[in-house]
């Protein structure tokens, strides 16, 4: 599955293996690709 995440009027592309990910595994994809390069841990 690919997604858009938006934040601060900018956005990254997020791809998901799962055609139907679970809001659990949505969470652990965004933490793990994107929330570093935002400067979060």
């Amino acid at each position: 599955m690919r997604l858009r995440v938006r934040l601060l009027k900018r956005t990254w592309p997020l791809e998901v293996p799962e055609t139907e990910p679970t809001l659990g595994q949505l969470r652990w994809h965004l933490r793990q690709s994107l929330l570093c390069t935002w400067g979060y841990s």
